[in-house]
């Protein structure tokens, strides 16, 4: 099955299917067909298509089995919702790691401030 919103989404942002391609580490020929819905997209794929593309997985993402009938509807509502939870992870991941360097960040600061408050007051001193 195509993938619709993930291609309106890219053009819309003003991707190329390149540069999609280089974030989920394949060749533009087989993005083009994970697009097309020749080849199928996997879970971290959609996820860091997600992430790239800054919008909620659920705004990109499209079954493979829609248009098939499902093995159950149970079964399909739990894989939906296990990509779901494999995103919200990954921006757990993403949010703690940007928190952590900023944390670094504020002490490198800090230090760095009453370097040159005691520079100041060197020279103020002169």
């Amino acid at each position: 099955m195509k993938k619709e919103k993930l291609r309106y989404i890219r053009k819309l942002k003003g991707y190329s299917q390149r540069e999609l391609a280089e974030i989920i580490f394949t060749e533009v020929s087989n993005y083009s067909r994970k697009e097309t819905g020749t080849v199928k997209i996997s879970r971290s794929e959609w996820i860091k298509l997600a992430q790239f593309l800054e919008v909620p997985l659920e705004e990109i993402y499209q079954s493979d089995s829609l248009g098939k009938k499902p093995i159950d509807a149970y079964t399909a509502n739990l894989e939906h919702e296990i990509i779901i939870l494999e995103s919200e992870l990954l921006n757990l991941y993403f949010y703690e790691k940007a928190n952590s360097i900023l944390k670094e960040e504020n002490i490198y600061l800090k230090r760095e401030n009453e370097r040159l408050k005691l520079e100041l007051d060197y020279f103020k001193r002169k």
